[in-house]
């Protein structure tokens, strides 16, 4: 808003500044006209009078003068007409990127919120703490499912405890690569991690019957196979999407950084064309009061030569 009183009171100056220039062409066409037979009238009725060569040479003298300041102020107006487009176009991208900035914002407040919702803020979920190589996600989530929700802090009603790898525990079936090489997470799933193996669909059902007791196998896109049978398709991984959208709310704060980045630039870019339209305006009005002042002497340089 008051942007926009400074373009309405900008724009009045330079209406002002046009009004002037206007009128002070007509005076400058009218002195000329007067200026016309000046030296016959001079040369026929007061011969005493000074040389009247002379006089003209100060008359041309005020009018060079006078088009000059005519035409700094019209080069200044020029350049105010130029300023006030550059800060226009400099509006649009800056309301663009703040609201781009507001949509992204919201949607990261909204996901952060589903996401923690199951542990609160007293007791912050492993999931907090665990990170996965791309591509991995969904299948972690099948493989934990509402665990990654439960704390590691022993203080909660339920909880992570610690679990080490023990000697005795079964290997995965030959050539089959546990989740815990794609995962980096505490000490307390390490044993869990490392008893479930990453799997191609295709074969998720013939290494099931190899598994020994707490083993499972998942595939990328979220199917589940479990020792005791049971099996469980990447369709009912989709429906439970809060690993998986982890991701996303990283990207969103990524984004976030990268658009509020962008506003600061494209303020910064409309404050510069500000600067420059209010630079220009002065350098406008002060053009078109030399114009005033060169007319008014030429006015008065003629009606000198005219007495």
């Amino acid at each position: 808003q008051q942007l926009d009183g400074d373009m309405a009171r900008e724009e009045r100056m330079v209406r002002d500044n046009a009004d002037i220039l206007e009128r002070l062409r007509a005076e400058e066409a009218s002195l000329n006209s007067e200026n016309a037979g000046a030296a016959e009238r001079e040369a026929t009725t007061r011969p005493g009078l000074p040389d009247p060569a002379e006089k003209r040479l100060l008359v041309e003298d005020a009018l060079a003068r006078l088009e000059e300041s005519e035409a700094g102020a019209i080069a200044a107006e020029q350049a105010v007409a130029e300023a006030r487009g550059s800060e226009s176009a400099a509006r649009p991208p800056l309301q663009d990127a703040k609201a781009e900035l507001q949509r992204i914002e919201t949607e990261a407040r909204t996901l952060s919120k589903i996401l923690n919702a199951a542990s609160g803020d007293l007791f912050p979920s492993v999931l907090e703490q665990l990170s996965v190589e791309r591509g991995y996600e969904t299948a972690l989530g099948a493989a934990l499912g509402e665990d990654l929700d439960v704390p590691l802090d022993r203080s909660a009603p339920v909880h992570w405890g610690e679990s080490a790898i023990q000697p005795g525990d079964a290997a995965l079936p030959d050539g089959v690569k546990s989740l815990a090489s794609v995962v980096r997470a505490p000490s307390q799933l390490a044993r869990r991690l490392a008893q479930i193996g990453i799997v191609e669909a295709a074969d998720g059902r013939r290494l099931q019957a190899l598994l020994a007791p707490g083993q499972r196998l998942v595939s990328r896109d979220g199917a589940l196979w479990r020792w005791d049978g049971l099996t469980a398709s990447a369709l009912r991984a989709a429906s439970s999407p809060c690993w998986a959208s982890r991701p996303a709310w990283r990207a969103l704060r990524s984004a976030s950084l990268a658009w509020r980045s962008a506003c600061s630039a494209w303020a910064r870019a409309a404050s510069a064309s500000r600067r420059t339209r209010v630079a220009c305006t002065a350098s406008a009005s002060s053009s078109a009061s030399r114009f005033f002042c060169a007319s008014r002497c030429a006015a008065a340089v003629g009606a000198s030569a005219l007495a």
